[in-house]
């Protein structure tokens, strides 16, 4: 936008070139770098009033809900949500012939559209741009902008005044440039200068990490319109060089950061079972804290899914292993193994405290701690409502005597349970719960209603 202004009975009114795409009278849209939003209460475009503008027309606005002075000449109307303001910029940049040359870290006037803002100039891989010359640079401005990649910019030097160069935008939210980076920011924005739509559309996702992007998300990393996105990703799902993640909406990938992802996984699980051989795998929880900490669920569910679909990995429960990992107890550890759930088996109902079978054994703590949870991860021991725990064999044995009283009255109260399982009342009330949870029987009052046997 060029100009803003009011006009008496109708309020605010901005006047610029439509640079893509349309706007048409009740459409609201936002006011970019500032981020307020207004609806359009009318259009003219080239003095004639119209419902619909459309790319490349000289328009006026009629904005409702904003005053002028909250309009800078410079700003941009777009539809709200999709572009990102910026104060950081990757471009390719050619100084004039003739003139002096650019230096790196210079100060500079930035021109982009009719916006003018001073920012600081850091070249790529060398320290000056000689006149005529051209390279790939990060222009740090002084304040937000709205631009995108494949917009035209010019640079004059501050003072005395005179043209530097100019160039086109390349990325328009790309990391803080660092001097170790200089290599792989030349191939990375070599390839944002493709002529090729669909290699600089596999940048734009490549640099949207593990994470991926999905389609609104790269409509405002490149400024294309969808059609235009879904044209250029076509050919990079077809060859295999980009991944589509299931979701609403899908997300993108690109196939090689998932294959390098996917390997820092399978190291870290390996790792984990060297330093902890009795745990059947790294807890799901950490392994996405550790790795997939800011990326959506959805990401993190399909590296899993892909992860054993390759059998390189497997998930059991809340656990991650090795597809070919098992955990075999030797020696004293198998035998401590089998003496703690024998006496689980043995107590049935009414078992000891895990501390009571630990008092009586030889080895460390932490070791039969980890044959312990071996047990529950197994599924031999079962842990039930407040804690308590049973071995496997009692409690299916009490689904059956319960099931086989259900000939005799099909509720029960507490006192009736007490005899029926022969357990104390400690256990009886957790059980019972237990019970309710997996649908044998349903709490009614103060009694439990047996529901019938699954093969009823």
């Amino acid at each position: 936008m060029d100009r803003s202004f009011s006009i008496r009975g109708f309020g605010t009114v901005v006047t610029g070139t439509l640079i893509s795409g349309s706007v048409a009278v009740g459409d609201e849209v936002e006011v970019l770098p500032s981020g307020l939003r207004a609806r359009v209460r009318g259009l003219e475009v080239f003095g004639d009033s119209c419902r619909e503008a459309t790319s490349g027309q000289r328009t006026a606005v009629n904005l409702h809900g904003l005053e002028p002075a909250a309009i800078l000449r410079g700003d941009i109307l777009a539809p709200p949500g999709v572009f990102v303001p910026t104060r950081l910029l990757d471009v390719k940049l050619e100084t004039i012939e003739g003139e002096e040359g650019v230096d790196n870290l210079a100060s500079v006037r930035f021109h982009h559209l009719a916006t003018e803002v001073m920012g600081r100039l850091r070249l790529s891989g060398t320290r000056r741009l000689e006149p005529g010359a051209s390279g790939f640079a990060q222009i740090r401005l002084s304040r937000m902008v709205a631009a995108l990649p494949g917009d035209r910019f010019i640079l004059r030097r501050p003072s005395p005044a005179a043209t530097l160069g100019g160039g086109v935008i390349l990325d328009h939210l790309p990391r803080k440039l660092r001097a170790p980076d200089a290599a792989a920011l030349e191939r990375r924005l070599a390839s944002l200068e493709s002529p090729d739509s669909t290699v600089r559309l596999r940048e734009f996702i490549r640099g949207a990490g593990r994470a991926g992007a999905d389609l609104p998300a790269l409509r405002g990393r490149s400024g294309w319109q969808f059609d235009a996105l879904l044209a250029a990703l076509s050919p990079l799902l077809r060859a295999g060089s980009v991944m589509q993640v299931p979701g609403e909406p899908p997300r993108y990938l690109d196939s090689s950061l998932f294959e390098a992802s996917l390997e820092e996984m399978v190291k870290l699980v390996e790792t984990f079972h060297r330093s902890q051989p009795l745990q059947v795998g790294l807890p799901k929880g950490e392994l996405r804290s550790r790795l997939f900490r800011r990326e959506p669920a959805e990401v993190f569910r399909f590296f899993l899914d892909e992860a054993a679909r390759r059998k390189r990995l497997r998930v059991e429960l809340d656990r991650v292993a090795l597809a070919g990992h098992r955990v075999e107890l030797q020696g004293e550890e198998a035998g401590a193994s089998m003496r703690i759930e024998e006496t689980y088996r043995k107590a049935g109902l009414n078992p000891p405290e895990m501390e009571e079978i630990m008092a009586q054994m030889s080895l460390s703590r932490s070791k039969l701690e980890s044959i312990y949870f071996l047990l529950l991860k197994q599924g031999r021991l079962i842990r039930i409502k407040e804690g308590r725990v049973f071995h496997a064999e009692a409690l299916e044995a009490l689904k059956r005597k319960v099931w086989e009283y259900r000939g005799t009255s099909e509720v029960m109260d507490v006192s009736t349970f007490k005899d029926l399982s022969g357990t104390t009342r400690k256990n009886a009330i957790p059980l019972l719960e237990h019970l309710d949870a997996i649908r044998v029987t349903r709490r009614d009052g103060n009694l439990r209603r047996i529901m019938p046997p699954p093969s009823s």
